[in-house]
Parts: C-alpha cells; sequence; structure tokens
C-alpha cells in the first residue's frame, strides 16, 4: 500500500497549515508555498473542509484555517479524508488474490498491510510537527 499524490498532497497541505493554525490562507497563498496545482489544491482543500481538518472563510480576506488540535489529527484521518486506502488491494496487483484465494505474498503482505495502518492510525500532527518531516 502507498499513498497516492491526492494522499500526499492532503498530508502537506494539514501539516502545512497546522503549523500555523491562527493564520488563514488563501489557496493560492498554498499553491505558492507548497507548488500543488492550483486545482488540485482546491479539490483537495474542498475534500479537507468537508472533513472539518480545515475551515473555510469564505469572501475577499477568506481562506482555509487548520481547526483542530494536531494531537487529535492522525494521518489515517486525513489520507481518508481525500480518498479511501486500498486496504485490499494485493502487493502485486493480482484480480484474483483475497483472503480463500491468496497469491503467494497474500499473508506477509497483509500483516505489513496492517502494520502501515496502524502506524497511520497511530501518527499525529504533533508527533510529525517535532520531526519537521514534511517541510
Amino acid at each position: 500500500m502507498v499513498l497516492n499524490q491526492t494522499q500526499k498532497y492532503a498530508l502537506k497541505i494539514v501539516y502545512h497549515l497546522s503549523l500555523s493554525p491562527n493564520t488563514i490562507f488563501s489557496a493560492l497563498k498554498l499553491h505558492t508555498d507548497l507548488k500543488i496545482p492550483y486545482k488540485y489544491l482546491t479539490h483537495i482543500l474542498t475534500k479537507l473542509s468537508k472533513s472539518d481538518i480545515l475551515s473555510v472563510q469564505r469572501g475577499r480576506d477568506g481562506g482555509f484555517q487548520f481547526i483542530r488540535d494536531p494531537k487529535r489529527v492522525f494521518l489515517y484521518d486525513i489520507v481518508q479524508s481525500v480518498s479511501e486506502l486500498d486496504e485490499h488491494r494485493c502487493i502485486l496487483n493480482a484480480s484474483q488474490c483475497d483472503c480463500k484465494n491468496p497469491c503467494f505474498l497474500h499473508h506477509k503482505w497483509s500483516k505489513i498491510r496492517n502494520e502501515i495502518i496502524a502506524l497511520l492510525s497511530e501518527t499525529s500532527l504533533s508527533n510529525l510537527e517535532s520531526l519537521k518531516i514534511l517541510d
């Protein structure tokens, strides 16, 4: 399981906003700061705001603001808010692979996949802030 581009961008956006929680960022400012294509960025921002991770303020001085406690926002929440993790996808992309008809890597990959999901579920934004991992 690898994060797709939308999920990676979502993590980058939320992390960036969480570093300045009292600041309202316009989409244009985020586009400039993060180098994410503008239309793609606005699509992701809409999804994040619908999931209550960001707030939206409309109008001339409007924009997006991080509104939650970084200790209570987990990477899994961010990733899932923009697109579902494909938790059951075969690592070899075998179309017939499932629990009843596993490929030769199925059981090993299932264990690793569950560990990745646990890692994303247990890692909060506040953990990342101390590492400056997404800058």
